[in-house]
Order: structure tokens, then C-alpha cells, then sequence
């Protein structure tokens, strides 16, 4: 079985659900994927610097999965609503039997996500999901009767319950078969977009682990740190990835 995983905003192989499942389930190896959809991220308003930052960091995660003998592929097209159509054509071009990808909770990502599942059923791929944005899945936190939460103590006990549950880390996927498939360049240039290094924001793992050790150090000064913009210290975090 050779698995496609679909990158999104999870560009990542540290703790990552679906690269980390796809990797052990693959007997025949494991394609990589991101899709570039610049007139829906106009329409979203994505700003130049965020689809730079994004740029930047498919180019570091291109060499980590590279060392896994995992080729990160760049499909290109309008819309979302050509992704699926998209996502066939290179699942078949390159033998994939199964696509693998991490929830994303927004409403045009949600209906994204349902379509391309569809599509890929009716082609007897194989589809799994997985919860990775959030620490505890959306939904999951309610009262005994299946109801939100309206005080916030036992709303609390329960989430830190549930944080214990999903808060354990995936060792980084394991290495696989050479499937002799390149990976793509990344672009750069991108259709309404003047793509230029941000001093301020730099895209990539290794940069966000720098950032979060560095915030972590400065959470005894949060306190007051937040209240002050100027500072660096309350977080300046990158983006998620």
C-alpha cells in the first residue's frame, strides 16, 4: 500500500497524526503533498507574508521528509474546488491507494475536506482523518448531558482531564522505501502575491521549536510582558504548524 499524505497548514514532521500514520501503515511508501490555491487564499485574504511564510517552510519540510524517502509534491490550481479533481489525478499518477490528512475545522475547509473525501470513495481510495490542530478535538469537552459548558471551573477540570488524554507527543515517521519519485521545486512566484523574506516572520520547523523554547523561557514574565507590544517576550510565535 503506498499512501499520498496532504499537507495543509501542518507543515511539519515532528508530531504530525497523519504524515506519523501514513508512514506506519505504507508498505510501498509514502508521497507527500501540498496544494497551492491562491485566488481562495485571496479571497481569505491571506496577506503575502503569511503565503511566504508558508513557502518557506515547505522548502525546509521538502529536506526533513526527504531524509524519510518521502518526495513532497506541489500541485497547483484556482480554487478548493478544484482540489479533489487535483488530488485523483496524482493519487493515480503515482499509485497511492490511500490519502491521509489532519482535520481542519473551518467552514470552507470543512466542505473542502468533504468533498475531496467523496471524490476519493468513488475511486475505492481509502481516506483517514485525523485530529492534530487543536489539543483537545472540537466538541469533545461537554457536560454528563452532552451539553457546552456555561461555568468555566468545570469546564477547566475537564479539558485538563482530556488534555492529559491527547497531549502525547508521535515519534517522527519512520523511514521508507526509495519510490524514486523527485520532489517539486517550490515556487516562487504565486499568482497575486509579491512573495519577499520577512525579517519579523521566518517560515519553517526548526524555527518555530526556536520561538516556542524562547517563549517558554519568558512565560514567568507573561503577566506583564503581554501588555506591552513592544516586547518580544509574551510570544511572537510563527504561525501554526
Amino acid at each position: 500500500m503506498r499512501a499520498l499524505v496532504w499537507f495543509r497548514r501542518d507543515l511539519r514532521v515532528t508530531d504530525n497524526t497523519a504524515l506519523f500514520r501514513a508512514a506506519r501503515d505504507a508498505s510501498d511508501g509514502v508521497v507527500g503533498l501540498f496544494i497551492c490555491t491562491p485566488k481562495q487564499w485571496q479571497q481569505h485574504s491571506d496577506a503575502s507574508c503569511k503565503v511566504q511564510f508558508w513557502m518557506e517552510s515547505l522548502a525546509e519540510l521538502t529536506e526533513s521528509l526527504e531524509k524519510f524517502n518521502i518526495p513532497l509534491l506541489i500541485g497547483n490550481c484556482e480554487t478548493y474546488s478544484d482540489v479533489p479533481d487535483q488530488i485523483l489525478a496524482i493519487a493515480n499518477k503515482h499509485q497511492c491507494d490511500s490519502v491521509y490528512f489532519n482535520r481542519e475545522y473551518e467552514v470552507n475547509e470543512l466542505e473542502r475536506d468533504k468533498a475531496v473525501a467523496n471524490a476519493c470513495r468513488t475511486k475505492d481510495l481509502g481516506v483517514h482523518r485525523f485530529h492534530d490542530r487543536t489539543i483537545v478535538p472540537p466538541r469533545e469537552i461537554s457536560t454528563k448531558d452532552g451539553r457546552f459548558y456555561s461555568v468555566f471551573t468545570p469546564y477547566k477540570k475537564v479539558w485538563y482531564t482530556k488534555a492529559r488524554e491527547y497531549s502525547q507527543p508521535l515519534k517522527k515517521p519512520t523511514k521508507q522505501p526509495d519510490i524514486q519519485i523527485r520532489p517539486s521545486k517550490i515556487p516562487t512566484k504565486i499568482d497575486g502575491y509579491q512573495l519577499e523574506e520577512s525579517e519579523l516572520w521566518k517560515g519553517g520547523e526548526s524555527m518555530a521549536k526556536k520561538l516556542l523554547k524562547k517563549f517558554e523561557s519568558s512565560i514567568p514574565n507573561y503577566n506583564q510582558g503581554r501588555d506591552i507590544p513592544s516586547l518580544e517576550e509574551p510570544s511572537r510565535l510563527s504561525p501554526p504548524l
